[in-house]
């Protein structure tokens, strides 16, 4: 299991919109496909402070082998959370709670987390739609999941869901929000984030979406927000088969979601909205706005901080370390350079096999994203 740069990112935005308090919970143990520098500045380019302190590196997952990583648990105590699980269907990897997702989760683990983290769990399951339902169940109220999957039969994935799967999911069991993405990597390290058009879904006599279909890899990336009253048991029916009725109670729990007007966590980089135009899809720009195919800004309001501005308390960490610069590490990379290493594919795209698969067989493929670290190179990219 592994989450790369663009989903940790993710994971900072929406603490920053409300900070992530109490129990975080993992589904499986994470290789953060990212060093501690890379980590620290992503963090504080985001506005957040950290305070002086070391920092473990990952050497208990199976990839670790591949990096000087941070471990998940480090990633989510420099945003303040101490109280750190996760769940696998055997020890493998020193999972803290052992459970089949396939199987409906004991009444023990229901509302158990405030986080629910998942880096590939519900494309290697025979019973994806149990998974999920148990992310529902183990979640508190106010609890939020955010997940990636592959969207592409790209790597072996054991089934392909869609974001429109997911999304009909959480809006049905009244969830307080939910969005879906669909994330299509380049060829030079860009990301195109589209999401579906949802004010669409909510006018009458256009209920349907089309799949998002390309030959690039792609991956399905959601976030959802559970509410005091959301549900867990109730299964949506595909677009073109629902009733009037479950039409309407769709829509108005859209609606309801699209009137938040929250600024997206998920964000497109380098690229631009003319490079995937579908119809009934709109594109995510790289400060979380929508832009329609014709290029038009939709009307997103600010992101604010819900609640306290989120804080980070002094830690400290026992077992081997390794000392932090306070601000930025620089590296030698150019921007292109097709000999980048693995740990360097896999900030700019993915983790584990596809990204071995970038690295041999694709030549520029996942080009090197030095400009994590490198302001320089990150004014360069904008500007490409």
């Amino acid at each position: 299991m592994g989450i790369e740069y663009n989903i940790a990112q993710m994971v900072v935005h929406e603490h920053i919109r409300r900070p992530i308090n109490g129990s975080v919970l993992l589904l499986g143990r994470q290789t953060m496909s990212f060093t501690p520098a890379d980590a620290i500045d992503m963090i504080r380019s985001s506005g957040l402070s950290i305070p002086e302190r070391t920092i473990e590196i990952d050497h208990q997952t199976l990839r670790s082998v591949e990096g000087e990583f941070i471990r998940d648990d480090e990633f989510f105590r420099l945003l303040g959370v101490s109280d750190f699980r996760a769940l696998d269907h055997s020890d493998f990897e020193g999972a803290d709670l052992i459970h089949d997702l396939n199987e409906p989760v004991p009444e023990e683990l229901c509302g158990i987390a405030d986080f629910i983290l998942d880096g590939s769990t519900l494309d290697n399951v025979w019973d994806p739609a149990t998974a999920v339902r148990n992310v529902a169940r183990m979640l508190k109220p106010h609890g939020r999941f955010i997940s990636i999957n592959m969207g592409s039969n790209h790597f072996t994935p054991y089934i392909v869901i869609t974001p429109q799967w997911l999304l009909d999911y959480f809006v049905v069991n009244d969830f307080n929000d939910c969005k879906a993405y669909m994330f299509i990597y380049g060829d030079a390290g860009e990301l195109t984030v589209v999401t579906p058009d949802a004010a669409r879904l909510t006018v009458s006599g256009s209920n349907t979406l089309n799949n998002f279909v390309s030959s690039a890899t792609m991956g399905v990336v959601v976030v959802a927000e559970k509410g005091p009253a959301s549900t867990w048991n109730r299964n949506p029916s595909q677009q073109h088969y629902r009733s009037e009725a479950e039409m309407a109670s769709f829509r108005q729990t859209l609606d309801r979601m699209i009137a938040l007007g929250r600024t997206h966590p998920a964000r497109s980089r380098r690229s631009t909205h003319n490079a995937y135009q579908r119809d009934g899809w709109v594109y995510v720009d790289e400060a979380g706005f929508e832009q329609t195919v014709e290029g038009e800004q939709a009307a997103v309001p600010e992101q604010t901080v819900e609640g306290e501005q989120a804080g980070v308390p002094e830690q400290t960490v026992e077992g081997e370390q390794i000392a932090l610069p306070e601000q930025n590490v620089q590296t030698k990379r150019t921007l292109g350079d097709c000999r980048t290493s693995i740990a360097d594919y896999k900030r700019a795209n993915w983790s584990g096999s596809l990204v071995t698969a970038f690295c041999s067989g694709l030549g520029q493929s996942g080009a090197d994203q030095g400009f994590h670290q490198d302001p320089a190179m990150r004014a360069e990219a904008a500007a490409t």
